[in-house]
């Protein structure tokens, strides 16, 4: 007795729009971790410092100030959960999964992913609030801006997973239940 097993089989368009979804969204993710997401520039006059900061910048600085829980936050959510979403979707794309497994992490991404942006809005808070004292100027810079890429493309590719599995599902004699 063979198990049923869910590969993504939306059809070769789709397909193809997924793994290039996918292949955008790493590239964007590597260069939003290494590329600069803010250049700060503190002091006044001739007397001034400029520091910039790349998502992996700060996770380093954040260890050297034995900012431990920040840095958990930080590295979760913009390195860890990004690079667990990128290989649930090669899961996806390119294995076979027991349709329960299927239904498992796709409800695991839908949950995971409402909280995918928290890190860009964390980022946008700290501009806002170290733009609040009149000594500092803060840029945002490219990387934060590829980073935000990689988020959204990412939001494309498991919207795109999603209406694969519903269709995958709904042609199966094994009933689909929403996971809301």
């Amino acid at each position: 007795m063979s198990m049923r097993t869910h590969s993504f089989s939306s059809g070769p368009l789709r397909r193809a729009v997924a793994i290039i979804c996918l292949m955008a969204s790493i590239a964007l993710f590597v260069f939003g971790l290494f590329l600069p997401i803010m250049t700060v520039r503190k002091g006044f006059l001739l007397f001034h410092s400029t520091q910039i900061y790349s998502i992996v910048a700060t996770v380093e600085a954040l260890w050297v100030n034995r900012d431990v829980a920040l840095m958990g936050i930080v590295v979760g959510f913009s390195i860890v959960f990004p690079l667990w979403k990128y290989w649930v979707c090669l899961r996806f794309l390119f294995g076979n999964l027991r349709p329960e497994a299927a239904r498992r992490l796709l409800h695991a991404l839908r949950l995971l992913g409402k909280w995918s942006m928290l890190d860009v809005f964390v980022i946008a808070m700290l501009i806002v609030i170290i733009k609040v004292n009149g000594l500092v100027e803060v840029r945002s810079s490219i990387g934060l801006y590829y980073f935000g890429g990689s988020v959204i493309t990412s939001m494309l590719l498991t919207s795109l997973l999603d209406l694969s599995m519903i269709r995958a599902f709904r042609s199966r004699p094994v009933p689909y239940r929403p996971l809301h």
